[in-house]
């Protein structure tokens, strides 16, 4: 039996709209506990702005920029602000991979480019100098030490396990020591930069390993 939303959006004919499937993504990545990469976005205080609650006005706003061109997707231009008008855009690829706030601006040799930018022209993946920044490696360090060619390596380096005042909780001589009430996967996202925190800790490799 359909619900009196689904007959609501197949009525007014928003459902087969090309905009709609963005849309209601928007609106469940801020408002559904339960969705995938919520704490990215609702889960950070990322909100929809009451007027785009209103499908029609987000159609609106497309049309009056020029309409979604074909492959770009809808980007935040302050990547901490909220889902409005002001603030949004349609963006390919590259532009939005420039705009993630895992992407900070470093200056190196007095030029300041993007990590995507410096990844781009030092040809080390975006990954590797993400994570070597999070290890609090120097730049200098970071974009000029030769990437390592063993990709066991991490599974003998140790880990820290720091309270979030940065003070360290606990040392681990390396991912198997690690006890089993920590997720070892959610562990290693957080010492590669993917996550802050897990389970009330800071999570990094040991310096120099």
């Amino acid at each position: 039996m359909q619900s009196s939303h689904s007959k609501q959006f197949h009525k007014d004919g928003r459902s087969k709209n090309p905009l709609y499937s963005t849309w209601f993504a928007m609106i469940e990545r801020c408002e559904n506990p339960n969705k995938l990469h919520y704490d990215r976005y609702g889960g950070r205080g990322i909100k929809v702005c009451e007027e785009w609650h209103d499908f029609w006005n987000f159609v609106e706003w497309s049309d009056s920029v020029g309409g979604r061109p074909q492959g770009y997707t809808l980007d935040r231009i302050d990547n901490d602000g909220n889902y409005e008008p002001s603030n949004c855009r349609w963006a390919d690829n590259h532009t939005q991979s420039n705009n993630k706030s895992s992407n900070t601006v470093i200056e190196y040799n007095g030029v300041s480019k993007t990590l995507s930018e410096w990844s781009e022209e030092l040809s080390i993946n975006l990954p590797t100098l993400s994570h070597r920044i999070n290890r609090g490696w120097t730049v200098e360090r970071a974009f000029t030490e030769k990437v390592s060619k063993n990709p066991h390596k991490n599974r003998c380096t140790k880990v820290l396990c720091l309270n979030l005042d940065g003070t360290v909780h606990k040392v681990y001589e390396n991912f198997s020591s690690i006890p089993k009430e920590f997720s070892k996967p959610k562990v290693s996202n957080c010492c590669h930069g993917k996550r802050k925190t897990h389970k009330g800790f800071i999570w990094k490799y040991a310096e120099g390993d």
